[in-house]
C-alpha cells in the first residue's frame, strides 16, 4: 500500500513543482549554514545540535545540487559545512561529498562557490591526516579568490594556504601568508578572524625559533578567543602557549595553559582537541611527574583520535615530541607498550579526568 509520504511526493512530481521545491530547500539550508558557520565553535552547541538534526535534509540537498547539475548551493554547503563535519565527527563522509560536488561538470566555473567548498577540502584533508593532499585545494581557492577579489574570500584562503606552507616547511611564505590574513580580516572589521591568523603567525613565529615574540603574539589573540568565547582559539592557543612552555621547561605554565586547552576543548566535546590536550599532559608527566601515568595518558590520547574518526595534528603544528618517544629515555620498551595499551583500553572520560588532575 502506498504510504501519504509517497502519494504526496508523486503528487508533487506530477504537477512539476518538485524541482522547484527541491532548489528552494536547498537554498534554504544554505542559508541556514551560512548562519551556523561563526557559531559552530562556541560554548553553546544550539547551531551545532541543529545542523546535526537537519543533517538528513542536508544530505538530500547535497545530492540533488549533484543530481542536478545545479552545483552553487550544494558547494555553498559543503564550504559552510566542514566545521560541522569535522566537529561532529562526520569527517569521512564530509570529505566524500566535498569530492562529489567539486567533480560536478557545473561546479568547475571558478566562482567563490567552488573557493568556499575548495577550502572544505583542504581543511577536511588536514583533520584526516591527508596532509599530503592539503595544498591543492588550498592553492586552487587561493587563486580564485585572487581572480575574483572578494576580500573576505582572499583573507579565509591566505589563511588556509599557510598551513600547507608550515606543512612544508616554507615558514616565511607562511608568515607572509598571515600577515596578509589578518590585515584583509582587520580591514573587514572581523578581528576575531584576524586573530586566528595571528595565532597561526605566533606557530610560524617559533618555528623560526622567536618564541618571545610567538608568546607576545599568541597572548595577544588569547584575550580575543576568551572575550568572543572562540573555545577553538582558546583551545588552540592554549596548547599553543603550553608547547611553547614545555620547550623552556616550565612546567607549572605548560599544566596551566594545558588545562586551559583541554577544558575548551572538552566543552566542545571535540574528541581530536581533547586528544592533543590529554597527549600535552602526558608529554609534561613524562618529564616532569609520574612517566607511567604520562604514558597511560598517551595510550587514551590515541584512543581519543580514533573516536573522533580523524587524526592528530603533524608534529610541526603541535611542536610537541610524542609522549610515547619521550618515555623511552625513562621506562623501558615492554613497560611503555603494557602501560601505552592500558591506557587505550580506559574510558576515555575516566582519562581526561586523570590529566586534569595532573594540572
Amino acid at each position: 500500500m502506498q504510504t501519504i509520504r509517497e502519494f504526496a511526493s508523486d503528487r508533487l512530481r506530477e504537477s512539476g513543482e518538485e524541482e522547484e521545491m527541491r532548489r528552494r530547500h536547498a537554498r534554504q539550508l544554505v542559508g541556514v549554514a551560512e548562519a551556523a558557520e561563526p557559531n559552530l565553535l562556541q560554548k553553546d552547541t544550539t547551531w551545532l545540535d541543529r545542523l546535526e538534526e537537519e543533517h538528513d535534509n542536508i544530505r538530500a540537498a547535497l545530492q540533488w545540487s549533484i543530481d542536478s547539475g545545479e552545483s552553487e548551493p550544494g558547494l555553498w554547503l559543503a564550504g559552510y559545512l566542514w566545521r560541522f563535519w569535522q566537529v561532529r565527527g562526520h569527517i569521512g563522509e564530509g570529505q566524500a561529498w566535498v569530492a562529489e560536488l567539486l567533480s560536478v561538470p557545473a561546479a568547475q566555473a571558478r566562482t567563490l562557490a567552488r573557493a568556499k567548498a575548495l577550502g572544505s577540502a583542504g581543511s577536511l584533508a588536514y583533520y584526516h591526516g591527508d596532509w599530503t593532499t592539503v595544498r591543492a585545494p588550498y592553492q586552487e581557492a587561493f587563486e580564485i579568490a585572487e581572480e575574483v577579489g572578494d576580500v573576505r574570500a582572499q583573507a579565509e584562503a591566505s589563511y588556509n594556504l599557510s598551513f600547507a606552507e608550515i606543512l612544508d616547511q616554507n615558514t616565511p611564505r607562511a608568515k607572509e601568508l598571515l600577515h596578509r590574513s589578518a590585515d584583509l580580516y582587520s580591514s573587514i572589521g572581523e578581528e576575531l578572524s584576524a586573530a586566528h591568523a595571528n595565532a597561526g603567525l605566533s606557530l610560524a613565529m617559533a618555528t623560526e625559533g622567536d618564541f618571545g615574540g610567538a608568546t607576545r603574539v599568541l597572548e595577544d589573540a588569547l584575550r580575543t578567543f576568551i572575550d568572543a568565547g572562540d573555545l577553538w582559539g582558546v583551545a588552540f592557543a592554549s596548547g599553543q602557549t603550553a608547547a611553547f612552555a614545555l620547550r623552556s621547561g616550565d612546567y607549572p605554565a605548560t599544566r596551566e595553559a594545558m588545562l586551559r586547552s583541554l577544558t575548551a576543548a572538552d566543552a566542545l566535546e571535540v574528541w581530536s582537541w581533547r586528544a592533543v590536550a590529554v597527549e600535552g599532559f602526558a608529554a609534561t608527566e613524562v618529564l616532569d611527574g609520574d612517566p607511567e601515568v604520562g604514558v597511560r595518558l598517551a595510550g587514551a590520547a590515541e584512543h581519543m583520535v580514533e573516536l573522533g574518526g580523524g587524526s592528530e595534528p603533524p608534529p610541526a603544528i603541535i611542536m610537541m615530541e610524542p609522549a610515547l618517544e619521550l618515555a623511552r629515555e625513562k621506562l623501558p620498551q615492554d613497560r611503555i607498550d603494557a602501560l601505552a595499551a592500558e591506557g587505550r583500553a580506559m574510558d576515555p572520560m575516566e582519562a581526561i579526568a586523570l590529566a586534569r588532575s595532573r594540572g
